[in-house]
């Protein structure tokens, strides 16, 4: 009798109890050993199975951190900062971007001060993780932003809050390029964004509702709240 025979006859059992999910496994690892890669899948495989379940969970909490990953990222932008934890700590209200003193490092455009950034002050905060995206496809705020969530509010952060990740994370703002951040004065929503240049700092904001375009090319940021995403 064959060796392929021999395994043949207790196949069957082994299939006997198994769930229709687990049969679809097998069923498809069966056509991958068939197939012209043949030989590199089962040499994978076994190389799995000589691991054994430790590194297969490894590999399983891979699968599901890329997996959670690509549901932190849509058509206009896409997760940067990955599992990395960033928090910002709590405000007392009293930080506002326009309080920061300009020399010649940090310059506040005209802009943000007359979208009403300038001495409006700032609810306190709590201690808040946030989470860094790259833009990757041209679109205005509302396209970018909307992509991320329904609820607006989610996505916005205090000035306090601004500042605070300016200084404490600015290895995650974007070089020759624009971070942008959401904020909510009364019912209208504001754009600040925070450009970091070669020899300065510079910090302006602009209406949710402009139809300027942020060019992915330039691998523009936004950094928000962070979301935890259902299993």
């Amino acid at each position: 009798m064959s060796r392929k025979n021999d395994v043949l006859g207790p196949l069957p059992r082994a299939l006997v109890g198994l769930s229709e999910k687990r049969l679809g496994l097998i069923l498809d690892l069966a056509n991958r050993l068939g197939s012209k890669d043949g030989e590199r899948w089962e040499e994978r495989i076994e190389k799995l199975l000589q691991r054994g379940l430790v590194e297969a969970s490894i590999a399983e909490d891979l699968k599901e951190r890329l997996r959670l990953a690509m549901k932190n990222s849509g058509p206009y932008t896409r997760l940067i900062s990955g599992d990395q934890v960033l928090i910002l700590d709590p405000t007392d209200g009293t930080e506002t971007i326009a309080n920061v003193t300009e020399t010649s490092t940090v310059k506040i455009n005209s802009t943000f001060r007359n979208c009403g950034g300038d001495g409006m002050g700032s609810q306190p905060t709590i201690k808040t993780r946030i989470q860094v995206h790259e833009i990757i496809k041209d679109g205005n705020c509302v396209q970018i932003f909307g992509d991320l969530s329904d609820n607006l509010d989610s996505l916005c952060l205090g000035r306090g809050q601004i500042i605070q990740c300016v200084n404490k994370y600015r290895q995650w703002l974007r070089n020759a390029g624009d971070t942008l951040f959401l904020l909510k004065e009364g019912s209208e929503f504001l754009v600040a964004h925070v450009s970091m240049l070669v020899s300065s700092l510079w910090i302006g904001s602009s209406s949710f509702s402009d139809d300027f375009v942020w060019k992915a090319d330039e691998q523009h940021r936004v950094v928000f709240p962070f979301i935890p995403q259902p299993v």
